[in-house]
This record gives structure tokens, sequence and C-alpha cells, in this order.
């Protein structure tokens, strides 16, 4: 059982080191796809779906 956690506690550092080292953010926004300053009309959404 201890060497579950030992592997576990491994892992979870491996895998957080690795997100900080890629530089690629965690969560993507919203405002990125549709910036929130001007609307955007319904058959644009469309075209891009």
């Amino acid at each position: 059982m201890q060497m579950m956690a030992v592997i576990f506690i491994f892992t979870a550092a491996f895998l957080t080191a690795a997100t900080v080292i890629s530089g690629s953010p965690a969560t993507l926004t919203l405002e990125r796809a549709f910036p929130s300053n001007h609307g955007i009309e319904l058959n644009q959404l469309k075209a891009r779906d």
C-alpha cells in the first residue's frame, strides 16, 4: 500500500512538472475563441462549427 502511495505522488509530481515545462496553459478561456469586446453573428458561429 505504501508503494502505491509513492508511485501516485511521483506520477502527480511528474505530470505537474511536465505541464509547467511545456508552457501550455492548463485551461483555455472562451475569450480566445470569442473576444468579449464585440459580438458575433449566429451565421458566423454556424460557419465555424
